[in-house]
């Protein structure tokens, strides 16, 4: 059970840790292309909050051919958003690599009927970890797992002592001969 219950929060954390990673790099993508051509930006984009999300829904499916496209483009001009357009491309390619796994990692794994009320013990570690990532805080993906998943060891490895104590403490007493 323990294993399990790492594994949930490992699972909690890593998903809220990706979801802010994806909504930063299509925020940064939405700027990017408003700082690149204000005018084409205007006329193609109605709505900038629904273009952002449109942004993390192709980033999430791994739909992101068109915006590699057009970044690649930007550093084939080599012009002044040539740098800051291979730094967003060099992103959204580790990012798109990772959720590629993931996604076939998860589609080979066997899936565990887990009771929903485990799932929810871990829902406020990972708003906890959102919450960190959104003032700034800048652990990477593989940090803020490891210390989450540090964080439960802890946390078990306390209660088997509180247990053992407790144990140890409710046990009578042998009087003196």
């Amino acid at each position: 059970m323990e294993e399990n219950n790492e594994s949930i929060a490992f699972d909690v954390v890593k998903n809220s840790v990706l979801q802010v990673k994806v909504n930063e790099l299509a925020e940064k993508l939405d700027e990017f292309a408003q700082d690149y051509d204000l005018y084409e930006y205007r006329d193609s984009v109605d709505d900038p909050i629904s273009n952002i999300q449109s942004l993390k829904n192709d980033i999430e499916t791994g739909n992101t051919k068109e915006i590699m496209e057009f970044l690649r483009d930007v550093i084939d001009d080599s012009n002044e958003f040539a740098e800051r357009a291979a730094k967003l491309e060099s992103e959204l390619q580790d990012l798109s690599s990772y959720l590629k796994k993931m996604e076939e990692k998860k589609e080979g794994a066997v899936m565990e009927n887990n009771p929903q009320n485990e799932s929810k013990k871990y829902t406020e570690l990972g708003r906890k970890i959102t919450h960190e990532l959104n003032k700034g805080n800048s652990l990477s993906l593989e940090q803020m797992v490891q210390k989450q998943a540090d964080d439960v060891k802890l946390r078990e490895e306390s209660k088997q002592m509180s247990r053992f104590l407790g144990e140890k403490l409710m046990r009578p007493h042998k009087k003196g001969r």
